[in-house]
């Protein structure tokens, strides 16, 4: 059954619930949309700026969500964080209520493109300056450069996927603990081999 236009974000029900090594194997880009039924081709066509508007906005609010819900821990993993999503009003207030809310809380974001996410995300930059030990922002290791996909987990109990971030349509997402421990675990490996965004300190950046 293919989603129609400006419909909700697809449920990711099935496809992931595995261990590390097949979540990787089977949601390669295409995997899980073919096996929902759903024509990527069909949902990334060239030439529809309002779709394409109309999905971030859908991204943006489901991500934002996310980080609102967040009580104790905020796992992100991506290439790049889109301040379109990030760098919001309302995302950095959440975080800064997260931050505020108890001196345990973390917030982990590991990324592979240092720079862009110091150019783009000034809110999360100027809070993981202001609180080093709650906002802490690492490189991935050469092991995991050049995955392309985005991982959200909020206190292991709820998460967002998206399999290919230059797939704006594709942005799938479970709120179930099974999925967000899976991902947790895939992200503390890729946290465990990275390294502290230096960039974050350094003058002029």
């Amino acid at each position: 059954m293919r989603r129609k236009p400006g419909a909700p974000a697809v449920i990711l029900r099935d496809a992931a619930i595995l261990s590390p090594i097949k979540f990787r194997s089977r949601c390669q880009p295409g995997y899980c949309t073919r096996a929902m039924g759903i024509d990527t081709d069909q949902q990334h066509t060239v030439g529809e700026p309002e779709r394409l508007a109309a999905a971030r906005d859908a991204n943006r609010e489901v991500i934002t969500s996310l980080l609102e819900r967040a009580q104790h821990e905020i796992l992100v993993f991506g290439p790049v964080l889109d301040g379109y999503y990030f760098n919001t009003r309302r995302a950095g207030d959440a975080l800064g209520r997260f931050i505020a809310n108890h001196r345990e809380n973390r917030a982990h974001i590991l990324v592979e493109h240092g720079r862009q996410v110091i150019r783009d995300n000034a809110r999360m930059i100027a809070l993981a300056r202001r609180f080093a030990d709650a906002v802490q922002i690492r490189r991935v290791g050469k092991d995991h450069a050049g995955l392309r996909e985005l991982i959200v987990v909020i206190d292991n109990r709820a998460c967002l996927y998206q399999e290919d971030t230059d797939r704006v349509y594709r942005l799938l997402h479970d709120q179930g603990p099974r999925q967000a421990a899976l991902l947790a675990r895939r992200f503390r490996t890729m946290w465990d081999q990275g390294e502290p965004l230096a960039e974050i300190n350094a003058a002029g950046l």
